[in-house]
């Protein structure tokens, strides 16, 4: 297999550059012996990575595109559209791209079009859904039938870059989906990125009270609590621990569920690109990045 990674930063290449966990495409692809180009402009990024693994370092040329199995982008997210358009014109077979997709309506609605007519599968990098473990605690979550009650969330750096996370997961594991139009907005700080705020917000829908609170702080903090009639599922640790708890007794814990991320987002890639599974979360995606969106237009 034949891979073209394009940008080397943290989820590219650097978050396990100096320990053994895979969580990063870089050492994703190594794991499954690809063969891989590297697309990056910093010099000392490229060269540590191509020390280290034996990629090739390639100048982009969108006409070469088709020669790949695997594209993975992961350079900031306002650079996403241009590698995105490019790849599908391509037909590369199956794109990873991180979340969030773009910061723009225009641009998502022009990704969707050339998606559907091409014969390209992406997904959006959010990882926790590609997961052994929280595939799990889905399913426990439905064998339980009982109805979602109210959600809690603390994150920080971005509606975009971090809650989107939350609250694809939290759609994944219970199907609620936020509605735009139903929030009650309380707060909002632009601390780390000049188009995507960290806001603080509250609401009802559906016989669901949800309070996602934006935190300016210099800290990764991701927590989520799911309140059930007879029990509650509280995600902490940056969603690396699971724990399910009955009348505030422990039931369940699992402190490594997303070790080693990157494999099971490569084993939902693979099923995609040999056809073993049909459906991508891309367009799920769009919606989700349009109605965040549409959160943060709402004061603007």
């Amino acid at each position: 297999m034949h891979a073209l990674l394009i940008g080397c930063g943290n989820i590219g290449a650097m978050y396990d550059f100096e320990n053994d966990n895979i969580t990063t495409h870089a050492k994703m692809y190594q794991h499954y012996n690809f063969q891989v180009d590297i697309v990056e402009p910093d010099e000392i990024k490229a060269t540590k990575v191509i020390e280290k693994y034996g990629y090739s370092l390639v100048e982009y040329q969108k006409s070469n595109l088709g020669k790949y199995d695997y594209i993975s982008i992961c350079v900031p997210t306002q650079h996403h559209f241009s590698y995105l358009i490019d790849s599908l014109k391509a037909e590369v077979p199956l794109i990873i791209c991180e979340k969030p997709v773009s910061f723009s309506l225009k641009e998502l609605n022009e990704l969707l079009s050339s998606y559907k007519n091409r014969k390209s599968k992406v997904l959006v990098n959010y990882m926790r859904r590609f997961q052994k473990s929280y595939k799990e605690l889905s399913e426990q979550i439905k064998r339980s039938n009982e109805p979602l009650q109210a959600i809690y969330c603390s994150y920080y750096k971005g509606l975009l870059n971090y809650a989107s996370h939350a609250v694809d997961i939290i759609t994944f594991l219970t199907g609620f989906k936020l509605n735009a139009e139903e929030i009650i907005e309380l707060k909002r700080k632009y601390d780390y990125f000049k188009f995507d705020p960290t806001i603080t917000f509250a609401g009802q829908q559906d016989n669901v009270n949800y309070h996602f609170l934006g935190l300016g702080v210099q800290y990764p903090i991701f927590e989520i609590e799911l309140f059930f009639p007879s029990y509650r599922v509280h995600l902490t640790c940056n969603g690396s621990t699971v724990n399910i708890y009955r009348n505030n007794n422990l039931l369940y814990q699992n402190k490594r569920a997303l070790k080693n991320y990157m494999l099971d987002v490569m084993s939902e890639a693979e099923k995609l690109y040999h056809k073993e599974n049909k459906n991508d979360n891309f367009e799920e995606s769009i919606q989700l990045n349009k109605m965040l969106l549409n959160i943060i237009k709402k004061r603007e």
